[in-house]
């Protein structure tokens, strides 16, 4: 094996998600930048592996503060993604769901609430209410909801769109573990 391999990309893709997992995300994004490259290289651009690493150098970028670096990556993966295999596909789903978190960081929130409430719609369609994708967004939809009510009214009560989120998530919690 040599430092294009596909099993070495892929060790080196795991070793910068466990970087990333332990909060070390400059030695994240160096492995990572070094595995897109080489990935770019060997595979090309619109490979579906080169595409996940697009997507892990974004969420990376994230993370740091980097929020237009990550924006610019994402919006290249997901049309990529899209015109590729679909926008239905869940690590579709997850990758706008991060781009719907960039763009509540940028400030962006009126993007940021219509994409999540596009990838809810579609991930409670395609993977069901109960799944964790379905769940983490209906979260985070939820929280700019409230956040977006609390700034625009000077309230802290929770807005009848977020309570609709939470009960369908205990509902289907009720149902999951009885």
């Amino acid at each position: 094996m040599g430092d294009q391999h596909p099993d070495t990309l892929k060790s080196l893709n795991v070793l910068a998600e466990l970087y990333f997992n332990m909060g070390k995300y400059e030695q994240a994004e160096t492995l990572q930048r070094e595995c897109l490259a080489t990935r770019k290289l060997v595979l090309g651009a619109r490979h579906p592996v080169t595409l996940i690493s697009i997507s892990n150098l974004a969420a990376i970028y994230n993370s740091l503060g980097r929020y237009a670096e990550a924006e610019a990556l994402l919006l290249e993966y997901l049309a990529l993604y899209a015109e590729m295999i679909g926008s239905r596909h869940p690590d579709y789903l997850k990758s706008a769901h991060i781009l719907a978190l960039v763009y509540t960081n940028l400030g962006k929130y009126e993007l940021a609430e219509s994409l999540l409430l596009d990838c809810f719609t579609t991930s409670e369609e395609v993977l069901g209410q109960a799944h964790p994708i379905t769940r983490s967004i209906a979260h985070d939809l939820a929280r700019l909801k409230e956040a977006s009510r609390s700034f625009l009214f000077g309230c802290s009560c929770v807005p009848y769109f977020a309570l609709l989120l939470l009960a369908s998530m205990v509902a289907s919690n009720s149902s999951l573990f009885g």
